[in-house]
């Protein structure tokens, strides 16, 4: 199970359709970009008993640090979109060995391929001001839905925000309070696990890819006995 990070939507519910897969050695990925990011529905995260707040102060808490975040994470995704698109496979290696008959004749054949010039157009295009821009935009328009501010339900933001960095705010804010079994007050890593573990063993109603997982995994257990 990793997390979505770049990986575009097809490619994610194609491992959730045909899991398991021994081609892709049982990959499940998220369809948000962090495990975290499930975290930061109101409806769920309201359900710990370590939550001090209503629902309304946990949502005003996590649109507030998301709005926060909005244009970095905005400008980060055409970071690694552009990064993802300039690794995919450009070139295919040489295979006839009789085709490389000398050292001259190698190093002509190499300096012909039409696909480095191909290449060079294309990194220079998708660097350009102008890509980057439409990039920009673009990843703005899909995750605010055209407004000036993220909002719940209105769009995927909550599929590409950073959950990880939000959802350690959100928590180690006033909103939730956790003791060890000794009466010490937590925080940072150890708060936000508890959180976390308390939501997934005791919660009524959980995301539905958590629901999806623990299908998937019970009748992949159930196939092997």
């Amino acid at each position: 199970m990793i997390d979505r990070d770049h990986h575009d939507i097809e490619f994610v519910n194609r491992c959730w359709h045909n899991f398991p897969n021994p081609d892709t050695y049982n990959l499940l990925v998220w369809r948000r970009r962090e495990i975290e990011n499930y975290f930061l529905e109101p409806n769920f995260l309201v359900q710990s008993q370590f939550c001090q707040a209503e629902q309304d102060d946990l949502a005003r808490q996590i649109l507030q640090f998301a709005n926060e975040r909005l244009f970095l994470d905005a400008a980060n995704h055409v970071i690694i979109s552009i990064r993802e698109d300039l690794k995919r496979n450009w070139i295919q290696t040489f295979s006839n060995p009789d085709d490389f008959s000398s050292k001259e004749i190698a190093l002509k054949k190499l300096k012909l391929a039409n696909e480095f010039d191909q290449y060079r157009t294309h990194v220079e295009n998708a660097v350009s001001a102008k890509e980057v821009e439409r990039r920009f935009g673009e990843c703005l328009e899909t995750m605010t839905n055209g407004r000036d501010r993220l909002a719940f339900g209105s769009s995927d933001w909550l599929d590409r925000v950073r959950g990880k960095r939000i959802l350690a705010q959100v928590i180690n804010s006033g909103c939730f309070q956790v003791r060890s079994t000794d009466g010490t007050v937590l925080q940072g890593r150890e708060k936000i696990y508890e959180v976390a573990k308390d939501l997934l063993r005791n919660a009524e109603c959980v995301p539905d890819d958590f629901v999806e997982l623990k299908r998937l995994i019970t009748k992949r257990i159930g196939e092997t006995h």
